[in-house]
């Protein structure tokens, strides 16, 4: 009962070992094929391994069209956004700008404003010296 694992587990040429054995013994040829049924069997194991390896491929296929199509997406949006972000960007520039030139212009009314009411000042207290 043991021994039939034993070999069962054994490489190839271990294997072998004991058919060769006997055939040295009985002076018989060893027999080299399989049965029938193993044959079938061996045939459809390495149809259903090849069903499954081209499944893979496919997958593996679908899966890269779908990435590609994602990242096409995300790409798209990526560039929409950067789009909007330089339009708003460029719109609160121009609006700053505007109001630095508004605030630089009223900044320069109230210089003007203030140089003339000094002048008025000076001119009365020289005049008050004066007289």
């Amino acid at each position: 009962m043991v021994v039939g694992p034993v070999i069962g587990l054994m490489p190839a040429p271990g294997r072998r070992f004991p058919a060769d054995a006997a055939a040295r013994v009985t002076g018989r040829k060893r027999r080299k094929r399989g049965s029938k049924l193993g044959k079938l069997f061996s045939q459809a194991l390495v149809a259903r391994v090849l069903q499954v390896i081209d499944e893979l491929l496919e997958s593996a296929s679908e899966g890269r069209k779908r990435f590609d199509d994602i990242a096409g997406d995300a790409l798209t949006g990526a560039k929409r956004l950067g789009h909007d972000a330089a339009e708003a960007s460029e719109g609160f520039t121009r609006r700053t700008r505007k109001r630095a030139e508004d605030a630089a212009e009223a900044s320069e009314g109230f210089a003007r404003r203030a140089r003339k009411c000094a002048e008025h000042a000076a001119q009365d207290v020289a005049d008050r010296l004066r007289h």
